[in-house]
C-alpha cells in the first residue's frame, strides 16, 4: 500500500505530475492526428499540390525542371518566346515549337515546394514501392505526413515567439488554438505550399523582432546587417514558394528603415538587394523559356476565372488597362473585407485583434510588430484583391488566401487582447474564467469538430475516391512513357498515372487536331467528367473544327489527312468512335465512375 500512496503522492504533487501531463497532451496530439487523416485523408491531394509533385518528381528522376502538366497557355508562351509559329517546320525548333515532344519546361510553379517535394520522393524511394494502399496513394502519404510534421514545427515556433512577446498564459493559449485551426490541418492534409510559406513567415518574424531589440538596445551593426541578410532571403525564399509573397518586401523594408534606428539607412537596402539576388536567377530563367518573369502566373492578373486563361492556345490580353485592374481591385474589396480578411485567424480571434488595434500596446516591441501586421495585411488585400483566388467557393482555391500566412501573428496578438477583456471581468468567482477560457476554445474548435465528425461518418465515400485513384493510375495501361494524354484532369493524370497529359484546351477539337497531327500525336483522350460534361464541352466548337486551316507550311508538304475530318465524332454502341484518330473507347471499364476515355490503342500494353 505504501507503494501505491507514494505513487499517487508523486503523480499529484512531485514531478509525476508534469510527467502525467505531458503524457496527456502527447496522447490527445497523437488522438486528434489520427482521428483528422482518418477523416479527411479519403481523397487525392490538392489540385497544386498533385502539380508540384509531379514536377518534384521530374527533379528527383533527373529530367529537370519540367513538367508532365502541361498548360495550353505555358505551350503559347515558349511559342511565342522563340518567335516560331506554330506550324512553320523547316527547323528542329519550327517542327516542335510548343516544347512538347520532349521534356516541357514548368512555367506554372515557384521552385521551392517543387525542389523540397523532390528531396521527400527521393527519400521516399527507400521504403516500399508505389501504391494504392487503404484509400490513398503512398507517394501521397509521404507528402501529407511531412506537412503534418512541419505544422508540429510550426505550433512550437509559434509557441516560443508567443512567450518572447507576451506572457506564458498568451503562449500557451495560442498553441492550443492553432493546434485545433482547421485551415492549417486542411492545408497539411490536401498537401499545398501554405505550411512552408507560414514557416517563412515565422522565421521572418524572428527575424524582425531581432532587428527591432538590437537597435533599441544599441546592438552591434554586424549583426543587424546579417538580419538584414537574413530577411532578405527569408522573403525570396517566400517569393519563391509563392510567387505574390514576393510583394512583403515592401512592409520589411519599411519596418527596417521606421525601427532600424541609426542603421535604418543601409538596412533596408542591404535586405532589398538580398532579396533581388535571390530572386533574380529564376526570373532570368524564366524570361529565357517564356518571355515572362513568372511563367503562366503573371498571366492570372488578367482573368478572374482561374483555370480558364490557361487553357487558351492563343490567349488575348489586350485591352487591359490601368483603368481594368483598378475596377477588379474595387469589385474584389468588398468581399475581401468582409469574408475573407476577418477570417485571417478565425472568426472568434480575429475579432479580437481588430478590435484590439483600438487599444495602444504598452511594448514597444509589440507595437511595432502590430504596425508591421496591420501594413501587411493592407498590402495583401491589394494583392488578393487583383488575383483569382478570392471570390471563389473552392476550398483548395480558398488555400490560395495568401491571409492565412499570419494567422499564427493574428491568433497571438487576439488571444493577448482577449486576456485584457477577460482581466477586466468582474466575476463572482476566479474559477469562471477558466470557462470563459473554455468557451473560447470550444467556439475556436468547431469547424476541425465537425470537419472530422461529419468526416468519419461519410467514410464510405473512400470507396468510390478509391476507385476513381485507381481508374487514373490505370490510365498509363495504354500509354507507353514520354506518349501523350489530354485530359480535363491534367494534375491528376500527370501525377498519378506519370504520363505527359495536356488540359483540354478552350479550343476544344480544333485545338486536339493541330497537336496531334502536326505535332505530337495524343494516345489518350481522358475525361473525368464523363460524355454529359466533359465530351459535350469539348465537341462544342464545331464550326471551328469544321474549317480548321492547316499550317502555311505544310501546303508543300505530302498531303495528311487531318484526324478529325468535318464531322462531329460519335460514339459508337461497338466501343469505337467515327472519323476520329482515338478509334476506341474504353468508358466501360469504369462503370461506377462515368469517366470517358478514348484510346489509340484497342488492347492495353500490361
Amino acid at each position: 500500500m505504501q507503494i501505491v500512496q507514494d505513487l499517487v503522492h508523486k503523480l499529484e504533487v512531485g514531478g509525476g505530475a508534469r510527467v502525467l501531463r505531458i503524457s496527456i497532451g502527447v496522447m490527445a496530439v497523437i488522438a486528434m492526428t489520427v482521428l483528422y487523416h482518418m477523416a479527411k485523408t479519403t481523397n487525392t491531394l490538392a489540385r497544386d499540390a498533385m502539380d508540384a509533385a509531379q514536377v518534384g518528381r521530374n527533379l528527383a528522376e533527373g529530367r529537370g525542371y519540367t513538367t508532365y502538366c502541361i498548360r495550353a497557355l505555358s505551350m503559347h508562351l515558349v511559342a511565342q518566346r522563340h518567335q516560331v509559329i506554330p506550324g512553320t517546320l523547316g527547323t528542329a525548333a519550327s517542327s516542335d515549337p510548343y516544347q512538347i515532344k520532349e521534356a516541357h519546361p514548368d512555367l506554372a510553379n515557384a521552385p521551392v515546394y517543387p525542389v523540397i517535394l523532390a528531396g521527400i520522393q527521393k527519400l521516399s524511394k527507400l521504403g516500399p514501392p508505389a501504391q494504392i494502399r487503404g484509400n490513398s496513394w503512398t507517394p501521397d502519404l509521404w507528402i501529407v505526413w511531412f506537412n503534418q510534421l512541419l505544422l508540429f514545427g510550426l505550433i512550437v515556433m509559434v509557441f516560443f515567439l508567443a512567450k518572447r512577446l507576451f506572457e506564458p498564459r498568451v503562449a500557451w493559449l495560442t498553441t492550443f488554438v492553432m493546434f485545433i485551426s482547421e485551415p492549417l490541418w486542411r492545408a497539411a492534409v490536401l498537401g499545398v505550399s501554405n505550411l512552408v510559406l507560414l514557416l517563412e513567415t515565422m522565421a521572418l518574424i524572428w527575424v524582425l523582432v531581432g532587428v527591432e531589440k538590437e537597435c533599441r538596445e544599441g546592438g552591434r551593426s554586424g549583426r543587424l546587417v546579417w538580419l538584414a541578410i537574413a530577411a532578405g532571403v527569408l522573403v525570396g525564399l517566400g517569393g519563391l514558394t509563392r510567387y505574390s509573397y514576393a510583394w512583403m518586401i515592401l512592409p520589411v523594408v519599411l519596418f527596417l528603415v521606421f525601427c532600424g534606428g541609426s542603421q535604418r539607412v543601409f538596412l533596408g537596402p542591404v535586405a532589398f538587394g538580398v532579396f533581388a539576388v535571390v530572386l533574380l536567377p529564376w526570373i532570368i530563367r524564366n524570361f529565357a523559356v517564356s518571355g515572362t518573369p513568372f511563367g503562366t502566373a503573371g498571366f492570372f492578373l488578367f482573368d478572374g476565372r482561374p483555370g480558364d486563361i490557361e487553357r487558351w492556345l492563343n490567349p488575348d490580353s489586350s485591352g487591359r488597362t490601368l483603368t481594368f485592374f483598378a475596377t477588379r481591385l474595387l469589385s474584389s474589396l468588398p468581399l475581401l473585407l468582409i469574408r475573407d480578411l476577418p477570417q485571417a485567424g478565425g472568426p472568434w480571434l480575429s475579432a479580437f485583434f481588430f478590435v484590439g488595434l483600438l487599444i495602444a500596446c504598452p511594448d514597444v516591441s509589440t507595437r511595432r510588430l502590430r504596425y508591421f501586421i496591420v501594413g501587411s495585411l493592407l498590402l495583401l488585400t491589394a494583392t488578393q484583391g487583383l488575383g483569382s483566388a478570392i471570390g471563389t467557393q473552392n476550398p483548395e482555391q480558398e488555400l490560395d488566401n495568401l491571409f492565412i500566412v499570419f494567422l499564427p501573428l493574428v491568433v497571438m496578438y487576439g488571444v493577448s487582447f482577449f486576456f485584457v477583456v477577460l482581466d477586466q471581468m468582474d466575476l463572482p468567482v476566479r474559477e469562471l474564467r477558466y470557462a470563459v477560457i473554455a468557451i473560447l476554445c470550444v467556439a475556436t474548435g468547431l469547424p476541425i469538430i465537425f470537419q472530422t465528425v461529419t468526416g468519419l461518418r461519410m467514410m464510405t465515400a473512400s470507396q468510390q475516391s478509391n476507385a476513381t485513384l485507381a481508374s487514373i493510375r490505370e490510365l498509363n495501361n495504354w500509354v507507353r512513357p514520354g506518349e501523350l494524354i489530354m485530359s480535363d484532369i491534367p494534375e491528376h493524370v500527370s501525377w498519378y498515372a506519370d504520363r505527359p497529359c495536356i488540359g483540354t484546351t478552350m479550343g476544344g477539337i480544333a485545338d486536339f487536331i493541330e497537336i496531334n497531327d502536326y505535332y505530337k500525336p495524343i494516345q489518350e483522350l481522358f475525361f473525368f467528367r464523363g460524355v454529359s460534361s466533359g465530351w459535350s464541352s469539348f465537341k462544342q466548337n464545331m464550326a471551328r473544327s469544321k474549317d480548321h486551316p492547316r499550317p502555311a507550311s505544310a501546303a508543300n508538304e505530302e498531303e495528311k489527312p487531318i484526324g478529325i475530318g468535318v464531322d462531329i465524332p460519335l460514339l459508337e454502341p461497338s466501343g469505337t468512335t467515327a472519323m476520329f484518330p482515338l478509334h476506341f473507347v474504353q468508358s466501360r471499364r469504369y462503370p461506377l465512375q462515368g469517366e470517358l476515355l478514348l484510346t489509340a490503342r484497342e488492347h492495353s500494353i500490361r
